[in-house]
């Protein structure tokens, strides 16, 4: 579904003061509203997978997730390259997973390793 709204005060403010006890409906109710003319987004295997597409309206959904409580919950599980890519683990393998390819996708999205590494 072709998707050209910019997402509205009220669901920028939702996203913010989201329950985060309920991680996974906040990053699925993210998912419903992206723009996918612009960017991508999938789920699956455990991982959610955000990428902007340089749209403003995907990127304010992102920025509001970083001002939320499940951010502070789901930031050591995540893959945050500045233009726009965010890969969330939701489970223990998939972030295992991610760890593990945490330098590989990074190269292949910016041509260089990730200076600073949340996986060790």
């Amino acid at each position: 579904m072709i998707k050209s709204n910019y997402p509205t005060n009220e669901q920028l403010d939702r996203i913010k003061n989201w329950d985060y006890n309920d991680i996974e409906g906040c990053l699925r109710y993210i998912k419903d509203l992206w723009n996918t003319h612009y960017g991508r987004c999938g789920e699956g295997n455990g991982f959610f997978v955000f990428a902007t597409g340089g749209w403003s309206g995907n990127e304010a959904l992102l920025s509001a997730l970083e001002k939320s409580l499940v951010w502070s919950f789901i930031y050591s599980d995540t893959l945050y390259l500045h233009g726009g890519l965010l890969i969330v683990a939701i489970n223990i393998k998939a972030r295992e997973q991610l760890c593990k390819l945490e330098d590989k996708i990074t190269k292949w999205a910016w041509k260089r390793v990730r200076i600073q590494r949340r996986c060790k």
